[in-house]
């Protein structure tokens, strides 16, 4: 069941949303053993574990680099000067920015 649904999600690239998936599973099959609802299969964190040792890593996150603040000005002007970016953040409606 866990694999089904965490599979998916690391296979769209959606992997904050399998760590909250996931930690969410984890909870509720703890919950389940201190209700006595489950019996104690090892914890549910390894069980989770298990399974997202054999998804899909993450790819690393690439970030730009930063812009000092003195130059922020100049870059905006350059922002604007795009004609894409321009025409739909000036659109009568505003809805766009």
């Amino acid at each position: 069941m866990r694999e089904r649904v965490l599979r998916p999600l690391a296979l769209a690239g959606k992997h904050a949303k399998m760590r909250m998936v996931a930690g969410r599973i984890v909870a509720v099959l703890e919950w389940a053993e201190a209700e006595n609802l489950r019996e104690p299969a090892g914890s549910g964190r390894a069980i989770v574990e298990t399974v997202t040792r054999s998804l899909p890593k993450a790819a690393a996150v690439r970030h730009h680099r930063g812009l000092h603040f003195s130059d922020v000005a100049t870059a905006l002007k350059k922002v604007d000067a795009q004609p894409r970016i321009a025409q739909s953040c000036n659109s009568p409606s505003g809805s766009a920015c």
